[in-house]
């Protein structure tokens, strides 16, 4: 289990540092400081939301791709495939 959570925690740290980097390279702009970090502020959640997303139909589309797959059904499989691809 622990093998599985690693890559997962790894993503998480990269784009919390991330968000901290583009705070200290925005706040040292001249003029708009407060105004731009305020806008990272508001757009980080935001994106964390559709990556949270996007990771769980990934994760339930490539299980769900490679059953149908296994089983040999080929309509679904492409529907699942496609699904598990696009994210």
């Amino acid at each position: 289990m622990v093998r599985l959570a690693v890559p997962t925690v790894i993503a998480q740290l990269v784009k919390m540092l991330y968000n901290i980097v583009d705070r200290i390279y925005i706040g040292h702009i001249e003029g708009i400081r407060k105004i731009a970090l305020s806008g990272v502020g508001l757009c980080f959640p935001i994106i964390l939301l559709i990556f949270a997303f996007t990771s769980l139909t990934g994760a339930e589309g490539a299980p769900l791709a490679y059953i149908k797959m296994g089983k040999g059904d080929s309509p679904l499989n492409r529907r699942s495939n496609i699904l598990s691809r696009k994210t």
